[in-house]
């Protein structure tokens, strides 16, 4: 399981950092050696944020899930991540992505407050913002292809398809194939081996 671990230290700040450092470089490497990708998220002499995790998660994901072919209307047209809500995380994936290619498909990022303003993406990100109203989001969002993905508690159990989700302060996830198969999406086994799987 990939996890995101969040040490306590009576040493000092600086010692908290280093070890918070060691630990999401060693996570990351093993993202890439997992999922065969290479490191989405430059590490510097900070740790990297949750944020700037997750989205490396979001970025992977696309790389383990087939579409239908009637998805995109040619072979040209962009991998579509929408962003509901979230500035923040938009602003954080589209770094991630920047000049980046997935089967030969460029990646655009479109970020709206409004479901309707992100139809057509072939994954929405859904922010913790619409937890309140999370069934008529998914709803809006509807079953066209669209892998939706949220770090919003017990998303893939209340029919998100990827849920981010925390063991003990460490970063895990879960996925509902059947949710998944319903959008007509078919996810990597190299994918599923690393999640909970709820059907």
């Amino acid at each position: 399981m990939l996890q995101h671990g969040i040490f306590h230290t009576n040493t000092g700040k600086s010692a908290l950092y280093y070890k918070r450092y060691l630990w999401t470089k060693a996570i990351i490497t093993l993202i890439a050696s997992l999922l065969l990708v290479s490191t989405c998220t430059a590490i510097g002499s900070q740790p990297t944020t949750d944020v700037q995790l997750k989205a490396a998660f979001v970025y992977n994901f696309i790389k383990f899930v087939e579409w239908p072919a009637d998805t995109f209307p040619n072979t040209n047209s962009p991998i579509t991540i929408g962003v509901l809500g979230d500035d923040s995380f938009a602003n954080t994936l589209s770094a991630t992505v920047k000049d980046k290619t997935v089967g030969g498909r460029k990646i655009a990022i479109k970020q709206s407050m409004k479901a309707r303003d992100i139809e057509g993406c072939q994954l929405v990100y859904i922010g913790s913002n619409n937890e309140s109203h999370l069934s008529k989001t998914i709803e809006d969002i509807g079953n066209h292809h669209t892998l939706t993905v949220s770090d919003i508690e017990g998303f893939a159990r209340r029919g998100g398809i990827i849920g981010f989700t925390d063991e003990n302060d460490k970063l895990a996830i879960e996925i509902n194939l059947r949710k998944a198969k319903e959008s007509d999406l078919k996810i990597s086994s190299k994918l599923l081996k690393l999640a909970h799987i709820i059907d």
